[in-house]
């Protein structure tokens, strides 16, 4: 019972010696009739030491100063008050409180000067209201107003100047009552130029946009009211609490004028929602330019663009740069949208816990870096998913329900608010979270992910903002998470192998069914007579590309020869013509972001043109591509005008043409809107297509001095013949984890999830480059063409290259799905480089057709979308089931040339009926006098030159 006793008197014994410091520093006895001191005296006597009065609801800082039990020691005990200062009547409980409570919090005496600027203002009822000119105004009352009438007082106020102090007189008729007037002003004559939002450059967060120096991040920790664990902790609070800021679009951009130096000043202010230790007043990030990095000498971003300068409280930001508080940005935390989430009733039952995947949800580790000295052990559990549920429904069952425990999430640019509860799994003396998500759109709630770590926890719970009284009872249940796990593996879930094994069986069944139907359909066409079909020449891929490079290279010759017949009037205009040529180039190739076309224009000329564009999109992509095409081969001319050096217009050829079959030039003009809005967004605009005679007339261009068509140039016909085959050569070079994936974007939500190792992916794509060489044969033409290489367009419009890329159909066998893999021909290395890999039909139909070939070849090609694809590490224990797969997929190609000699047997039965029925009806046809024919299609028949019958 004395160690409890002791225990209790700690916090108290504090506030004692810090109170002892007060009164000597007043020059009183603090000892004097109280041998323990004066507090700790006044407690004991009074019985306030004890369980049931916790000393925090007491002098916390929610607390009413008029409910205070430690006040009336004044009763008992002289209190001493600065000899400067007067404690207005009635309110001497009140000043006690505020001594107090900052001798709890602080465990230390306030000086006079904190009693006069922060302890008196409370006492006196200082209003603090925003005036004209960015000032404040301040009213204290000398006497009791509270009696007096709005109507007897005389608000006539005179206007007050920058600089100074005024003080003036506010009377009623009687003169019986008086107020002191002060007016707060800047230190400096300041103005404010412009303020605007911040924008930042990277994922919205502290990190890569504003640097923070290891020393303001120790210094903010000691000043700060909340308590961090350490500099680390503080720096991951300020970093997230700034993306908050910029998701909520709250921190302002302020260009500042110092009127007095005529120096221009830019700063830009945040919210985070730290409180200065000294006053308990809100501390604002103070974040200004970088200079300190360097900049860059092209367009890309840089980091760190902005750095902390400094953190601040409201008073000194109005003193440093005349910014008032209503300017200054209010805390995420505090929006309506954050409090409405934290203010949800979770309504959780085992329904969620069932219908959870949870051999797909995502397992979160530390996120803290590990030292160099010292690494942490990596600890692996194995569980069953039946345990699992099991220990869930446990935890969700408890007859003493714990609060789940509110984390922010932070993710592209968007926040929100997850809980977090607890399972304790005994039998491995373990803990760990799972965090919990209410979807708007389903009405539901969601299991996320499973959190193993303790930190990480802690830190997103931080994010919350609750004082450390309200943390507790959340806090308290963490005691039992006493390590950090590094993965959960499920013992129950299914090898990747034998899923593989599984896959190919049913693989082989189907081929086997598919052989059954069509040998019955072979028997079926040998009893019945077939219909004769119209068969004609059919264009194959490669034929369309020696007709496309032959057409161009025949362009090319005849363009030569009309400039060398006009080259005397070419000389002549070039001497009297009234503008100059140069390139037209912009810093990011192409029209997205440089050149707006808007939608009536593609709707306009869609129909206009020969081309035929399946959907406006289609065209819009063929003009994008076209345009950066003529940039990089600087084909694409912007015209000066000679007199006034000013801009014309800018012209690339669009390689379309209209009914006319007249060739048709893109006219870009500037964008008076983008103009208008002063900014760089689409600073310049389609705004017409003309021919060549069109543009003389009205801009009086030549004809020899338009752009050049781009699929003319050499190197893109010479990309179009490739000089080999692809062979083993070239896949051995290939590493999958420097592919890129490509899909098209409005087929994300659709398709399946595709996981694959590098080896078997490297062997599916060794059997569709041997079919396709088995098909080609002697280089000879492809006539199946799904068997075809099918060339693309691609650019990389940062890196300012384009090239054409072959696309290899490749048959994912054990999911019964296509993907195309890209390969690019280097001529320097002799190799075949894979590029990409394609998961719809979509993304490559739309860059083939930028080709410009006569023929749609993509539209052979098997529909597929895959909406996610991933490799995966092959296991090092895996080589029985590897030798087992490659067994599989052997019988898998045996039963598939089986498939495919029946199926050329069918066409050649087929072929030999259509033969008989065209030789039965020329028969008809010479017989047509009315003679009977046996019309037996076995019999040989032959006729003599004299016209009969042998």
């Amino acid at each position: 019972m004395a160690n409890s006793n002791q225990d209790l008197q700690g916090p108290f014994e504090s506030i004692n010696n810090a109170l002892e410091k007060y009164y000597n520093r007043l020059n009183c006895n603090y000892k004097e009739n109280a041998n323990n001191g004066v507090f700790l005296q006044y407690c004991m006597d009074e019985e306030l030491i004890d369980n049931d009065l916790d000393i925090q609801e007491e002098l916390g800082d929610e607390c009413d100063p008029n409910d205070c039990a430690y006040t009336w020691l004044h009763n008992q005990y002289d209190f001493p008050v600065p000899s400067h200062l007067t404690i207005p009547d009635g309110r001497m409980e009140e000043y006690i409180f505020h001594i107090l409570q900052f001798c709890h919090k602080y465990n230390d005496s306030p000086s006079d000067l904190y009693i006069q600027q922060e302890i008196m203002p409370k006492l006196n009822d200082w209003v603090k209201v925003d005036a004209k000119d960015t000032q404040s105004v301040t009213i204290i009352p000398n006497k009791d107003l509270s009696n007096l009438s709005s109507t007897s007082l005389n608000t006539e106020i005179i206007r007050f100047e920058q600089e100074g102090k005024v003080e003036d007189e506010i009377k009623d008729e009687n003169n019986e009552y008086e107020m002191e007037i002060c007016v707060k002003t800047p230190r400096k004559r300041i103005e404010i130029i412009s303020k605007h939002k911040f924008e930042p450059k990277f994922p919205a967060r502290a990190h890569l946009n504003i640097f923070a120096t290891k020393e303001i991040i120790t210094d903010l920790n000691e000043r700060v009211n909340e308590h961090f664990e350490n500099d680390l902790d503080l720096y991951y609070y300020v970093d997230i609490t700034s993306a908050l800021q910029m998701n909520d679009r709250q921190i302002d951009v302020f260009k500042i004028l110092d009127e007095e130096d005529h120096d221009q000043v830019t700063i830009a202010i945040a919210n985070y929602d730290l409180h200065s230790k000294i006053n308990n007043e809100d501390l604002y990030g103070i974040i200004v330019p970088n200079d300190d990095i360097l900049k860059p000498c092209n367009n890309n971003p840089t980091k760190w663009e902005w750095k902390f300068q400094s953190f601040l409280t409201s008073d000194e930001i109005f003193d440093n740069f005349g910014i008032t508080s209503d300017n200054l940005p209010t805390s995420s935390r505090k929006t309506p949208t954050f409090l409405k989430q934290l203010e949800q009733k979770l309504v959780i039952g085992e329904v969620l816990i069932d219908n959870t995947d949870w051999f797909d949800i995502d397992q979160i580790k530390s996120a803290q870096r590990k030292s160099r000295k010292s690494s942490r052990p990596n600890i692996i559990i194995t569980l069953s998913k039946s345990m699992w549920m099991t220990q869930c429904k446990k935890s969700f069952q408890s007859n003493n329900p714990l609060p789940l425990i509110p984390i922010v999430i932070n993710r592209k640019s968007n926040h929100w608010i997850e809980w977090v509860k607890i399972i304790n799994i005994q039998s491995q003396n373990i803990s760990v979270g799972i965090a919990i998500r209410y979807d708007q759109v389903t009405n539901q709630y969601k299991i996320k992910s499973i959190l193993l770590d303790k930190g990480d926890i802690l830190n997103k719970f931080g994010l919350i903002g609750y004082d450390s009284k309200q943390s507790r009872k959340y806090l308290d249940q963490l005691s039992n998470f006493n390590r950090s796990i590094t993965k959960i593996e499920w013992s129950d879930r299914i090898n990747p192998l034998d899923q593989k094994i599984i896959s190919l069986k049913k693989q082989i069944q189907c081929q086997q069914a598919s052989i059954e139907r069509l040998k019955g359909t072979i028997t079926t066409l040998r009893s019945v007579p077939m219909a004769v079909v119209p068969t004609g020449p059919e264009v194959t891929l490669s034929d369309s590309i020696k007709s496309f490079v032959s057409d161009n290279c025949t362009s090319i010759e005849s363009d030569n020869k009309i400039q060398d017949e006009d080259w005397l009037d070419a000389v002549v205009n070039e001497v009297v013509k009234e503008y100059k040529v140069t390139p037209f180039m912009t810093d990011i190739i192409g029209a997205k972001r440089n050149i707006y076309v808007d939608k009536p224009f593609i709707k306009a000329w869609i129909n206009r043109v020969n081309h035929k564009f399946t959907n406006e999109a289609e065209m819009y992509y063929w003009l994008d591509y076209t345009i950066s095409m003529q940039m990089l081969q600087q084909y694409a001319k912007k015209y000066i005008n000679n007199e006034d050096n000013t801009f014309m217009v800018a012209i690339f050829n669009t390689e379309l043409s209209n009914k006319q079959n007249e060739g048709l030039y893109g006219i870009v003009g500037l964008n008076e809107k983008s103009y208008l809005r002063n900014d760089n967004k689409y600073p310049l605009k389609l705004a017409s297509l003309m021919t060549a005679d069109e543009i003389k007339k009205e801009f009086g261009i030549n004809a020899y001095d338009l752009p050049k068509p781009s699929r003319k140039h050499g190197d893109f016909t010479g990309a179009l013949i490739l000089p080999r085959q692809i062979n083993e050569k070239d896949l051995k070079q290939i590493n999958w984890a420097n592919v890129n994936l490509y899909r098209s974007a409005s087929e994300s939500n659709g398709g399946e999830i595709v996981s694959i190792s590098s080896v078997v992916m490297t062997d599916y794509v060794k059997i569709a480059m041997e079919r396709i060489n088995m098909a080609r044969g002697d280089n000879g033409p492809i006539e199946n063409h799904k068997l075809n290489l099918l060339p693309i367009i691609v650019i990389d419009k940062h890196h300012n290259y384009y090239g054409i890329q072959w696309v290899l159909m490749v048959n994912l066998i054990h999911r019964n799905s296509y993907i195309g893999v890209s390969f690019e021909y280097n001529k320097n290395y002799d190799l075949f480089m894979a590029k990409g890999i394609y998961l719809c039909k979509q993304e490559i139909a739309s860059k083939h057709i930028l080709i410009g070939l006569s023929h749609d070849f993509s539209q052979y090609l098997p529909s597929f979308s895959i909406r996610r694809f991933k490799f995966k590490a092959t296991p090092q224990n895996s080589v029985n089931c590897n030798t087992q797969i490659i067994q599989y997929r052997q019988q898998f190609e045996q039963e598939r040339r089986r498939n495919d000699e029946l199926q050329q047997q069918m066409q050649r039965q087929r072929e030999i009926y259509t033969q008989q029925i065209q030789q039965l009806m020329r028969r008809g046809q010479v017989n047509q006098n009315g003679n009977n024919v046996d019309q037996n299609p076995n019999c040989n028949d032959m006729t003599n030159p004299n016209g009969r019958q042998q």
